[in-house]
């Protein structure tokens, strides 16, 4: 089963940058609301990559399982830089939990 590239390669585009935008705003982060803020941004509830799985459905079925491990994989990607922010920001201010 073959899928059509070219209907997703925008969106896989786009989550390059959503990523490399997250990693931006990260290094500019010096505390823990900052921190969360960026979480909800990118992968809470109604967050950028939040909304990127609704859009999902208008693929065709081998489109959408491309789609989104991409999407798994960049929401996977921010989360582990959320949580490497966090550890820096503990080791740097000498923070409890953040």
């Amino acid at each position: 089963m073959c899928f059509n590239f070219n209907a997703i390669k925008d969106d896989i585009l786009e989550l390059s940058i959503i990523y490399r935008n997250c990693i931006d705003e990260a290094e500019t982060i010096t505390n823990k609301t900052d921190l969360e803020i960026l979480r909800s941004k990118y992968i809470g509830i109604g967050g950028i990559l939040t909304e990127k799985y609704k859009t999902l459905g208008k693929y065709q079925t081998n489109e959408r399982k491309e789609l989104g491990y991409y999407l798994n994989r960049t929401k996977n990607h921010i989360d582990a830089l959320i949580k490497c922010t966090r550890i820096e920001l503990m080791n740097k201010y000498q923070l409890k939990v953040v």
